[in-house]
């Protein structure tokens, strides 16, 4: 969506589909959210974690609808969209490795090998 919509122009007839698809991004991510704050055992840091991209989000949300509605436009010099896409992903690998010691923790509690949640023989 940055790409399409932070650096191209957008016509304004397009403007209700682009609403639909940021919301949709927001609401994906919404629910994500939601799954992980409602995990049984979740860690205070996971939770916090979750919060930060949960805002981080919202943020780039609004930065996004009112650079389409032409209310105030993304800065977006060479590289920004790539540093906003690398600052996305780091924010929830952040999540997916406190998730992933979390697990191993209460699996070790339990007195069971921890395994990653990635691995699939």
């Amino acid at each position: 969506m940055l790409v399409t919509y932070a650096v191209h122009e957008v016509e304004l007839d397009h403007v209700p589909s682009i609403e639909e698809e940021v919301n949709t991004w927001g609401t994906q991510v919404d629910s994500l959210a939601q799954e992980i704050w409602n995990f049984p055992n979740g860690s205070e840091l996971v939770v916090n974690l979750v919060r930060v991209v949960h805002e981080w989000t919202k943020v780039m949300m609004t930065q996004l609808w009112e650079h389409v509605r032409g209310i105030q436009m993304l800065p977006m010099p060479k590289g920004r969209v790539k540093q906003l896409v690398l600052e996305f992903r780091k924010l929830w690998e952040r999540v997916w490795i406190a998730c992933a010691e979390q697990q191993g923790q209460v699996l070790l509690a339990q007195g069971r090998e921890a395994v990653s949640p990635f691995y699939n023989p």
